[in-house]
């Protein structure tokens, strides 16, 4: 598999009329969705880039509309990917993070409860239950 992304296997790209269309392409969606376009407006505008220079002009007659909703979908669905990652990422780190915090309260009313503290500071120090102590002094 190899990356025929803009600055990428240049030397193969050029090899391929076809090819080297696509990445232009590709690259001028991409450029025109960092200038602000929002997608539809950024793939209408590479079509328009392309065919003015020569490029993919014959394919994009017979399939524009075809390759705008194909990209809108894939552009959209990367789009979705990353905000789930990202989505997943938070929970996860949450969910450690909560985890992580139940932990060490556990262990600090372990520690009280070997020294015969009394329930209501520990209670008071770790926010635990008093039916969560009572399980850890049955443990």
């Amino acid at each position: 598999m190899l990356n025929v992304n803009a600055e990428y296997n240049k030397d193969i790209v050029r090899k391929s009329e076809e090819l080297n269309g696509y990445v232009v392409f590709v690259a001028k969606v991409r450029e025109y969705q960092d200038s602000g376009l929002d997608l539809d407006e950024a793939i209408t505008s590479a079509i328009d880039h392309c065919t003015s220079q020569g490029l993919l002009v014959r394919f994009m007659e017979m399939h524009a509309s075809e390759v705008r909703n194909m990209l809108f979908t894939e552009f959209n669905l990367n789009a979705a990917q990353e905000v789930w990652y990202e989505e997943g990422l938070e929970k996860g780190i949450l969910k450690g993070r909560t985890e992580g915090e139940t932990s060490k309260a556990y262990d600090i009313a372990k520690k009280m409860l070997k020294r015969n503290r009394p329930i209501n500071e520990i209670l008071e120090d770790t926010g635990l239950s008093i039916d969560e102590i009572n399980e850890l002094r049955n443990t």
